[in-house]
């Protein structure tokens, strides 16, 4: 699952990438979606973006296995919700979402324009 965030006044950007949904009791670490989401906001304001002016764009959450397809939990589903979820939470406006299917995506950011490119794998 990928978040992307711009602050468009300050021109200040930054994308996460977490594979998991949730840290539960492990050691926080940016692959989990739940604690990569507030340490990316918590970076940005630290570079100079207010948190009143981020936006995100949202992408991945894919399921790329095709045994776990029929599963209506699966990561992919998890990773999308918890980051929407957080976005909410840090009142967020997310402006573009595009998540699930059965296909990887690569994500090209620009943190200081916030334009994205995506290219379906």
């Amino acid at each position: 699952m990928a978040v992307c965030l711009y602050d468009p006044v300050a021109r200040v950007g930054g994308l996460n990438h977490s594979l998991l949904p949730h840290a539960r009791e492990q050691a926080p670490s940016a692959r989990f979606g739940d604690v990569a989401v507030p340490w990316l906001i918590r970076d940005l304001t630290g570079a100079g973006a207010d948190a009143r002016r981020l936006y995100a764009k949202v992408f991945g959450g894919a399921c790329v296995l095709e045994a776990y397809r029929h599963l209506p939990g699966h990561v992919g589903r998890q990773n999308t919700h918890i980051a929407l979820e957080m976005l909410a939470d840090a009142g967020i406006p997310v402006l573009t979402v595009d998540v699930g299917g059965n296909r990887a995506r690569r994500v090209f950011f620009e943190p200081h324009t916030g334009d994205t490119v995506v290219r379906t794998l």
